[in-house]
């Protein structure tokens, strides 16, 4: 009986992760903003906001296991910056669908860093 030749072993591509960009001022000026979803909404933020790492980068890039840049961040509360915890159990297609795209999120929140506001008031943009 004819053996056929082994199957070589696949070898595994190392992915190189993309350089996070680190920017503290920007994590610190966005600890000062209202969380962007309550703000849209026109809800009372009820707890301290917290800086949020996208996990949908605007140019498509799904980011699985590991942080977006701090150039990629935004204000949410603390209750809708947990949105995936046990307690909540939300995934990031039903958070996208309530509260909007993180990208569109994003482009608000740089709106508001380019125009140095300290503190956003709902009407004022």
């Amino acid at each position: 009986m004819k053996r056929t030749p082994l199957k070589s072993k696949r070898t595994r591509k190392h992915i190189l992760k993309p350089e996070r960009v680190v920017d503290l001022v920007r994590l610190k000026r966005l600890h000062e903003f209202p969380c962007v979803v309550c703000w849209m909404r026109g809800e009372v933020q009820e707890s301290p906001t917290e800086a949020h790492h996208m996990k949908h980068l605007p140019d498509g890039t799904v980011l699985k296991n590991q942080k977006a840049g701090d150039n990629h961040t935004i204000p949410l509360c603390e209750k809708k910056h947990h949105w995936n915890s046990v307690h909540v159990g939300m995934s990031l297609r039903e958070f996208e669908r309530l509260y909007g795209a993180e990208a569109e999120l994003l482009v608000i929140v740089d709106g508001w860093l380019e125009q140095d506001m300290i503190y956003v008031q709902k009407g004022e943009l």
